[in-house]
């Protein structure tokens, strides 16, 4: 098992903002289980960590504003003992979603756009409000192919984001930030009606930043 990036070790306070991961190349993958990112991630020897205290492996952590594609076999996002966690704005494509694990860990999670879910997992624990989840469409949504990145946006296996049906992602966020200095994926500051997930299209010109990250199968 990978990650494109992890914190641990009974650390704190620590922030991933406005990072594109591409877990796999091509799909189907070649069996290796890849992770986006994590705060925890397999966790840390008692003697490595801060303070020889392994209780939670990180605390107050803040994953905002991500791009994370193409992890077919596990989650985008893994919090394994870590606590007081925000997660909010990020845009998961093509993995599992969310896994929140081991008592301990907590997490805020809020104007997310995903594929796959939100599992707490072995006593973990989180409060979810205001994301769009594949795995919250109706049966008939996912029978008629109406639900998930790929009706959402143009092409997002491959990183075309420009929307497609975009009713519930534009001015549908909730969360606010306090100070006022959130800026998006691009970099642009948040507008008054900010939308779900990292991009906030009210914000670009044309394309703007736009990934493009190429096919996704042989």
């Amino acid at each position: 098992m990978s990650y494109g990036a992890f914190m641990k070790g009974n650390s704190r306070g620590g922030v991933f903002e406005r990072n594109l991961f591409v877990c796999q190349w091509k799909i189907p993958s070649a069996g290796d289980v890849r992770i986006g990112l994590s705060l925890g991630g397999g966790g840390t020897g008692k003697r490595f960590c801060r303070h020889q205290s392994c209780e939670t492996e990180h605390r107050q952590g803040i994953i905002r504003n991500n791009i994370i594609a193409r992890c077919p076999s596990d989650v985008g996002i893994y919090l394994n003992r870590a606590a007081e966690t925000q997660v909010y704005r990020n845009l998961l494509i093509a993995n599992w979603g969310i896994d929140i694990r081991f008592p301990g860990s907590s997490a805020v999670i809020q104007d997310n756009v995903m594929d796959g879910s939100i599992r707490n997992r072995n006593g973990g624990s989180q409060a979810a409000s205001g994301n769009l989840i594949a795995s919250d469409c109706s049966l008939l949504a996912r029978i008629m192919g109406h639900c998930g990145s790929g009706y959402w946006y143009q092409g997002a296996i491959v990183g075309d984001l420009r929307l497609r049906h975009d009713e519930q992602i534009r001015g549908a966020a909730r969360y606010v930030d306090g100070g006022g200095e959130e800026v998006d994926f691009c970099g642009h500051p948040r507008s008054a009606r900010a939308d779900l997930g990292p991009i906030d299209y009210g914000q670009l010109s044309g394309s703007g930043c736009l990934p493009s990250f190429g096919a996704a199968t042989e």
